[in-house]
């Protein structure tokens, strides 16, 4: 159907946009919308855009909310401010100064949009839970590196499986007692197990591990995880609100305390400390981050081991990810954004490591325990 111009709603909408908007500047709105705005991508289109364009702006039906898909309902509305609404659109938009302005703020409180947004919230969270109740985070794809320890993969495994996504223990070539332990342990947790006809190092184990789900288009974020870690159910809740293919493509649930926080936002309600390094703990990054960053060199084969490289050289693969690459995030002048708490080490002494490392004392997992 054409653009309806006899219809008040839909006039003063797109008279609104038209004195903000640049010619060609993307925009999330009703197919109709196609017909004034070339830059309109219909509310279908998002699934196979949304991860590609940097939108600034969506308009919001709320009349036909089944149209969005639930996550990218949720997005906007989290990632986005009102700045404009009627009887039947709300328009957001990135830019939080338009929100500040005296006319639409008094426009969006005589419209109620104030308590329809968390009604709309609601909307997309339902929404999601009765059409992907146990595929939430299919589009994830996480790697869980493994050497000689199920006794670690036997505590971190079912922590890791709660977060309802894809998983692949990628076994870096552990003893056979161990690896046919640790086989047991991925069928009993429903997880994809891949071993390594002899150990390689960890940087060769992430390689294998994050190729493996790039391989599949639809794998849009990857988070690598060693055996040793406890992990917070709401690991990907937490991230999903946090990660930002352009502007937040690295992130982590690890916080560490001898990496130092060079700024601190708070998004979606959390706050985020951003640094320039990250340790190899947990690292959660986007498909395109990821492909610029393979593969991850090794020192040496083998990394890390206590009796090569650099005295105390560990495999370096954290360093290359978040700052030594040429196309990591430090080099383009971001940061990697760590949520705290999210991820922690239980194995921290040097007789517990496969290699004889120690965490250092100003870690803040020891702290905190």
């Amino acid at each position: 159907m054409p653009f309806p111009v006899n219809d008040k709603y839909w006039v003063e909408t797109a008279d609104f946009l038209k004195q903000h908007l640049k010619e060609l500047e993307p925009l999330i709105a009703h197919q109709d919308f196609v017909d004034v705005f070339a830059g309109a991508y219909p509310y279908r289109c998002l699934p196979f855009v949304m991860d590609s364009i940097d939108f600034q702006w969506a308009v919001v039906h709320k009349g036909i909310l089944n149209e969005f898909a639930p996550d990218i309902l949720k997005q906007i509305i989290q990632d986005f401010v009102p700045v404009f609404a009627n009887e039947v659109f709300v328009v957001f938009s990135k830019d939080k100064s338009l929100a500040q302005l005296p006319f639409h703020n008094k426009h969006l409180i005589s419209s109620g949009i104030k308590k329809e947004i968390p009604i709309m919230k609601a909307f997309a969270t339902a929404l999601s839970q009765k059409l992907f109740p146990n595929k939430k985070f299919d589009s994830y794809g996480v790697v869980i590196n493994t050497y000689n320890r199920p006794h670690a993969l036997e505590r971190s495994l079912p922590q890791i499986a709660v977060l309802s996504a894809p998983m692949l223990i990628v076994d870096d070539g552990s003893m056979s007692a161990c690896a046919e332990k640790n086989v047991q342990l991925a069928q009993k947790y429903n997880a994809r197990y891949l071993f390594i006809p002899e150990n390689r190092g960890l940087p060769c184990s992430m390689n294998i591990g994050v190729s493996y789900w790039l391989a599949d288009p639809k794998t849009k974020w990857i988070s690598t995880l060693n055996d040793d870690v406890d992990v917070q159910p709401e690991l990907f809740e937490v991230l999903s609100l946090i990660q930002d293919a352009k502007l937040r493509p690295l992130c982590t649930g690890h916080d560490d305390g001898e990496h130092p926080v060079c700024e601190q936002l708070e998004i979606a309600g959390y706050s985020v400390k951003m640094k320039r390094f990250c340790r190899g703990t947990h690292i959660h990054a986007h498909r395109e981050y990821w492909s610029k960053v393979i593969p991850i060199p090794t020192p040496y084969l083998g990394a890390p081991k206590a009796d090569r490289g650099i005295k105390g050289q560990g495999s370096d693969s954290d360093w290359w990810i978040s700052a030594c690459a040429p196309d990591s995030v430090v080099k383009r002048g971001m940061y990697v954004a760590c949520v705290p708490d999210l991820v922690r080490v239980f194995l921290k002494k040097a007789t517990e490591s496969t290699w004889g490392g120690e965490y250092p004392k100003n870690d803040l997992d020891r702290r905190q325990q």
